[in-house]
């Protein structure tokens, strides 16, 4: 829930890595949502693009050892990697989202 950014106009958006490593806002439809996951899917969206964690630059902008420290709490700081679009179970065994 946290990578994902509702714009003015409703647009819900994500921000993936470039080629030049930079991040960059991609619209995404979202559906089902729990409390910590929301399933997300859209035309521009690839298996193996990185999505920055955190919508909010300056929480998504952590260094190693507080990445450490949000992973050791069960959080996720930084960037993480689609990895399955076709949907799934969602972390933990919760239904409904991609497969990590």
């Amino acid at each position: 829930m946290d990578a994902i950014e509702t714009k003015e106009d409703g647009t819900s958006i994500i921000y993936v890595r470039n080629d030049t490593g930079e991040f960059i806002e991609t619209a995404v439809t979202v559906g089902e949502k729990t409390d910590y996951y929301a399933e997300i899917s859209g035309s521009n969206l690839s298996e193996g693009m990185v999505v920055r964690a955190s919508a909010n630059e300056e929480e998504a902008t952590v260094t190693n050892n507080q990445q450490t420290n949000i992973q050791d709490k069960g959080g996720m700081g930084g960037s993480f990697t689609i990895t399955d679009s076709a949907g799934g179970a969602m972390p933990e065994g919760q239904p409904g989202g991609p497969r990590q």
